[in-house]
């Protein structure tokens, strides 16, 4: 597995343990001696536990081991489109990251699909704007990567403490994904964001499939041509890749 380190008995990453930190939130830990690296994956609407931890667990396997990652956060989807309850333990996600980010250099990636871009903006204003990062560690040292999601919450105050935004959308044979024009408004609202383009031609989504396209930022081949599935495409990548794209066009290619 990736993240076998050798001479070593460190187990596969899905082997290992996840830790709960609150409502919505885990964390696993590779345990690898060579990392340090963090990410943070968001999922949007309704995306259960056990639905966002294999998400995030395909991640890691493909791309994210390649890249230096050690910790990995996964937090379920909210429980309504816009995340007025504010019912997910955001805050102790922060309490836990904050000394990891302190212990090494390499940036923390988000990534934040659909409605889970609510719940990522709740993270940077508790980072940036809040009290709970006096000694002002996170400021340039996250690279957000909004999968089609909402960008109307990001504050500017937050965004221009952020290492790198990047707004990223799909375009398949008949039209593009779902948030397509507010990932292009996001790009606009922000200058020295980018705006990434994922090319869905094979993803079999069908013609008025805007929200099979919009599954495609988590799983390149949806189970549904319409409007995909979502315990499916966040569960099983068989012969389906996890979406990585965004990482490589950004950060370049990982080292393997």
């Amino acid at each position: 597995m990736a993240d076998e380190v050798p001479g070593t008995s460190i187990k596969p990453f899905r082997r290992r343990p996840w830790w709960h930190l609150g409502l919505g939130v885990a964390l696993k830990d590779s345990r690898r001696r060579d990392a340090d690296g963090v990410f943070i994956g968001y999922a949007g609407y309704g995306v259960t536990d056990d639905e966002v931890r294999a998400w995030v667990t395909a991640l890691y396997e493909t791309e994210l081991a390649a890249r230096g990652v050690r910790y990995v956060y996964a937090v379920r989807g909210p429980a309504d489109v816009g995340y007025d309850a504010r019912e997910l333990a955001n805050s102790s996600l922060v309490e836990d990251l904050l000394p990891r980010m302190a212990a090494s250099e390499r940036p923390v990636l988000v990534a934040a699909h659909s409605s889970g871009a609510f719940v990522a903006c709740e993270l940077f204003e508790q980072l940036f704007l809040g009290d709970f990062d006096p000694e002002r560690i996170a400021v340039d040292r996250v690279v957000y990567f909004n999968l089609d999601g909402a960008q109307g919450c990001l504050d500017e105050a937050a965004v221009g403490q952020l290492h790198q935004l990047a707004f990223v959308d799909a375009r398949g044979p008949h039209g593009v994904s779902l948030n397509a024009p507010s990932m292009a408004e996001g790009a606009h609202r922000f200058p020295d964001a980018l705006h990434l383009t994922h090319d869905a031609r094979a993803s079999g989504c069908a013609p008025g499939g805007r929200m099979c396209l919009h599954v495609t930022l988590v799983n390149t081949r949806p189970h549904d041509p319409i409007s995909g599935n979502r315990t499916a495409d966040y569960t099983d990548f068989t012969d389906r890749p996890v979406n990585a794209f965004y990482l490589s066009a950004v950060l370049g290619p990982a080292a393997r």
